[in-house]
């Protein structure tokens, strides 16, 4: 069975097509296909090469992270008394205990 529209040289003035030719029926598609294709995307995993870039990205955050806290670390190891000898001026902390014990 073969099923085939009628040919119409002005479809928009036959009563049969001229729905689909109104600006109320057009704006109603576009708004349906909007809705249609957000959320056909919307559902659909994330590309690869989206993954790949998101990734080289947060490896670079790390890094720069990383580099932060050893410059940090380094700072810390070397400043006195960091390598378990006792920083070279304690009257401070002398005194603090002094007073306490009295």
């Amino acid at each position: 069975m073969i099923i085939a529209l009628p040919h119409c040289k002005y479809p928009e003035e036959n009563a049969t097509f001229a729905v689909y030719f109104t600006k109320q029926w057009q704006d109603t598609f576009f708004v349906s296909l909007h809705n249609f294709l957000a959320s056909a995307y919307q559902n659909l995993p994330m590309p690869a090469l989206s993954e790949c870039e998101a990734s080289s990205k947060k490896m670079a955050a790390l890094q720069k992270e990383n580099e932060v806290l050893r410059r940090g670390l380094a700072n810390l190891l070397n400043e006195p008394g960091a390598d378990g000898e006792p920083p070279d001026d304690l009257s401070d902390v002398m005194d603090d205990f002094y007073n306490i014990a009295k």
